[in-house]
């Protein structure tokens, strides 16, 4: 769990440099272009959105591997905490699949009247955010897990044997 702990440190800044990153494009962007303000916010959101069902989808993908993962290196421990992976790995597929087919239409419509260069500045900035943010809310998912998994270790190890007389 220490190697996730130094993940975590490591990709916790870059979340916020991201998020820092994206406001000050779309301030900048409003600054240059204040008739085009409300077609950027819609850009924004809809980018985002597409963005964050693309890593829906990688989630689940992450969290059944992780769940493999866990079953060969705890394969005796604790099957509620395999059982609960598996469910919410379930309700990804489940949420990533309604995702996917409100957004299997639909189009961001790019704002007209901006340089090509600042449309591509701010989808790099908004996938840097969403990849940021997906890498931290994967490392904090698996940490829970992790953490979940060494509790039941934990107890199962402080239970007295009982030993057939």
């Amino acid at each position: 769990m220490d190697e996730l702990e130094v993940l975590m440190d490591k990709h916790k800044p870059n979340l916020t440099s991201a998020r820092k990153n994206l406001i000050q494009v779309l301030n900048e962007l409003s600054i240059a272009y204040p008739k085009e303000r409300r077609n950027i916010y819609d850009y924004e959101s809809c980018y985002m959105l597409l963005q964050d069902n693309v890593n829906l989808k990688n989630l689940s993908e992450i969290m059944k591997s992780f769940e493999e993962e866990i079953r060969k290196d705890y394969a005796v421990f604790p099957e509620k905490v395999f059982e609960e992976i598996m469910y919410y790995t379930k309700d990804l597929e489940r949420e990533s699949n309604w995702k996917q087919s409100k957004v299997e239409n639909m189009t961001c419509i790019r704002p007209k009247n901006i340089d090509a260069n600042d449309v591509v500045g701010l989808e790099n900035a908004i996938a840097k955010f969403e990849f940021e943010k997906f890498n931290h809310g994967t490392l904090l998912l698996k940490r829970r897990y992790l953490f979940e998994v060494n509790k039941s270790y934990q107890n199962s190890v402080k239970k007295p044997s009982v030993e057939k007389q």
